[in-house]
């Protein structure tokens, strides 16, 4: 059972780590779209990509959150 424990902590720092990271790159994407606002609507490669890895990013900590929801259910 301690081990249970051990381990969703270590997953709740994680999933913590990950919703930072996220965090930031939602705050990055915001100031892109005001340069892409400032250009007129034009939208680079390298904005693209970023929109790409942000998207990337949220489905994998949705995806860990429901893991980890699931988890704790089980153990409940």
């Amino acid at each position: 059972m301690n081990g249970d424990q051990s381990w969703y902590k270590h997953e709740l720092r994680t999933v913590s780590v990950q919703k930072k990271f996220i965090e930031k790159t939602i705050d990055r994407l915001l100031e892109k779209i005001a340069e892409i606002k400032q250009r007129g609507g034009v939208v680079d490669d390298h904005t693209k990509q970023s929109l790409r890895a942000a998207s990337n990013d949220a489905t994998f900590l949705k995806r860990k959150m429901v893991e980890l929801r699931n988890l704790i259910e089980e153990k409940s």
